[in-house]
């Protein structure tokens, strides 16, 4: 090697061609070894970190051929003359490395191909995926800004990463990005936000009532429900808030509590016992609860008990399912379905009724279901004596060749009265024998008892309500808002029926100069007195009403000109002879009468109205305590 060095070495200092020659050619294959001997290195470490190759070994060949070729070519540099059996043998080796690496290749040549169209398929699909993907993501997109409710994303900070144009409409926004969740909200809501945020990042499916602050700082009510947004990692990222605007509801509900102000202190005290109801009803479900969860402790000395605790369970659930069932009837017919559903599920019953108690009277609510009047003949004796003892009865009755009808009546307390009886029949024994079981249906029974008889009283105010904002509080009679309802009733029936009817305009003469002489509170029995004249002189069929100050108006169903004009002329003279309390003997009032019939003097509320009141005023001027006929039709 030194020779061959000093050789090199000369012919360089020479400078000639060949020499220069010479030592291009010994640069070069330097370079080719140090090509082969660094190639291989690098292709083992491709090799061994990606683990996923299929033909990993093929590498490692090839590899292997590079470091033949440089072990070859750095032999021949190092090695001058070397013997002839040295020579061939590692030519023969890099032979059979070069032989077998391209071998390898040309059977493994199919195999590249094949994954080349595998690759090639697998991005088509991969492609068409994405394709899909993207138009998915396009109509969720759409969807989403479409949406007639809000769509508000939240970080744990409350600040917005997206919301749909609803949302931004809603509180006033051309955009909500980079707005907060406390930016929309008033300054004594920002501690209860921040309570309910974190509720709704722990994930809390409760629907909430919200209070937001529009920026133009107006008041939106919003029903809230919100789910926490869950990353691959299982974190939590923020919070999807559903929003839809309630603020027409809760104006509404502001409107009416408006107009039932004039209820006053009968409706304040009324609602302060059903919220103590309520609150009752709270404590003794947080009790129940309580008595699970203690069972639930016990449950491996009470393991043959479980089947009757999830029993029990299921029981509760449904009846809270009947509450709100109930709590939605709008009458207490209405609640007749809602208890035969729920009867028969709690029960297995075959039949059943309702029965209301009021005034001393035992009625009869809807219809039955089921068969109930056919094994208990006297069922309404029964019911009756269950109301004498108030008490719950669990009775078996047998009746001739028939199968044991078991009977079970309920009373239905509310407020310490009895509101009514539920009497359920079934075909097997109310009883078991089972402590549990038997302890789990007296529950049912109470609780059945306590929501039906809430309902019902509940229903049972409502009307009493609907009818007192109908009635006139100083002389009892229906007001101009029952009127106008009423004569718009008759006037269908008209279309149906061809049956006209009259309408009286009644107003006392002179009335001011009673309640100037002898004072208002005498004026006002003065109205009372009327109001019983004009109600002691009419049908049960007609309508008497109070318009306002000293007027009144009947309403007659079917009546024609004459009728109307006969019965005006018999209150007229019923008015003048009747003796008012603080009035003197010698002051007796009178009034003057205005008649209108439908359809010959109007066709609808107003004309009839104003047709009567023109024929009042025609009484007036003809000198009072007169009835007079309207002469023209509106």
């Amino acid at each position: 090697m030194w020779e061959a060095l000093q050789t090199w070495t000369a012919a360089y200092q020479g400078a000639t061609p060949a020499a220069l020659s010479v030592w291009l050619q010994i640069v070069a294959d330097a370079l080719i070894l140090v090509a082969c001997v660094a190639l291989p290195p690098a292709l083992w470490q491709f090799a061994r970190r990606r683990r996923d190759l299929r033909f990993r070994w093929l590498l490692l060949l090839i590899a292997a051929l590079f470091l033949a070729s440089g072990m070859l070519l750095a032999a021949h540099m190092l090695v001058a003359e070397a013997p002839l059996w040295l020579g061939t043998a590692r030519t023969v080796a890099a032979a059979t490395v070069a032989i077998a690496a391209a071998a390898a290749a040309w059977l493994l040549l199919p195999q590249l191909l094949n994954t080349r169209d595998e690759l090639r398929d697998a991005y088509r699909a991969l492609s068409q995926r994405h394709r899909e993907l993207m138009a998915s993501q396009k109509r969720q997109r759409m969807l989403v800004d479409t949406a007639a409710e809000g769509v508000w994303m939240l970080d744990p900070e409350g600040r917005t990463t997206f919301a749909n144009k609803a949302m931004a409409e809603m509180l006033g926004c051309a955009t909500l990005k980079g707005r907060t969740l406390f930016d929309f909200v008033f300054a004594d809501d920002q501690t209860p936000t921040e309570a309910f945020l974190a509720r709704w990042m722990a994930g809390d499916p409760r629907r909430t009532e919200f209070r937001l602050r529009r920026a133009d700082g107006e008041l939106l009510f919003v029903l809230v429900s919100a789910a926490p947004v869950i990353e691959a990692d299982g974190t939590t990222s923020g919070v999807c808030v559903m929003v839809t605007d309630i603020s027409e509801r809760e104006r509404m509900a502001q409107e009416l509590q408006r107009l039932n102000l004039e209820l006053g202190q009968r409706v304040e005290a009324r609602t302060r016992e059903l919220e103590e109801t309520n609150r009752e009803l709270a404590r003794e479900m947080v009790v129940r609860e309580y008595v699970q969860a203690e069972l639930a402790a016990s449950n491996d000395r009470l393991n043959h008990y479980l089947q009757a605790l999830r029993n029990h369970t299921e029981d509760i659930r449904q009846l809270n399912q009947l509450s709100d069932a109930l709590h939605s009837c709008d009458s207490p017919a209405a609640m007749v379905p809602v208890l035969a559903r729920f009867c028969d599920s709690f029960f297995k019953s075959r039949g059943g009724v309702l029965f209301q108690w009021r005034d001393g009277e035992l009625l009869l609510v809807g219809d039955a279901w089921g068969d109930p009047w056919r094994h208990f003949a006297d069922l309404e004796e029964r019911v009756r004596a269950v109301l004498a003892r108030s008490e719950t009865v669990f009775e078996a009755h047998q009746q001739g060749a028939a199968a044991p009808a078991n009977l079970l009546c309920i009373p239905l307390n509310a407020r310490g009265m009895v509101v009514g009886v539920l009497v359920v029949t079934r075909e097997d024994s109310f009883w078991s024998g089972d402590p549990v079981s038997d302890q789990n249906t007296q529950q049912v029974v109470r609780a059945l008892a306590e929501h039906v008889a809430l309902a019902g009283y509940n229903l049972t105010l409502l009307e009493q309500l609907r009818e007192q904002s109908f009635v006139d509080p100083l002389t009892s009679l229906y007001n101009r808002r029952y009127l106008n309802d009423h004569v718009e009733r008759e006037i269908a029936a008209y279309e149906r029926k061809q049956q006209p009817f009259a309408l009286l305009i009644l107003d006392v003469d002179h009335f001011k100069l009673v309640n100037d002489r002898y004072g208002h509170d005498v004026g006002d029995e003065a109205l009372r007195a009327i109001a019983q004249v004009i109600l002691s002189q009419t049908r049960k069929t007609d309508v008497c009403c109070r318009l306002g100050g000293e007027e009144f108006v009947v309403l007659l169903p079917g009546a024609a000109q004459e009728l109307a004009l006969e019965r005006a002329e018999i209150i007229r003279e019923a008015v003048h002879n009747c003796a008012i309390t603080g009035l003197p003997s010698s002051h007796s009032l009178t009034i003057s009468i205005g008649v209108s019939v439908f359809p010959d003097h109007g066709s609808d509320m107003s004309c009839l109205l104003r047709a009567a009141d023109q024929a009042l005023y025609r009484s007036k001027r003809g000198g009072r305590n007169r009835t007079s006929l309207a002469m023209l039709e509106c």
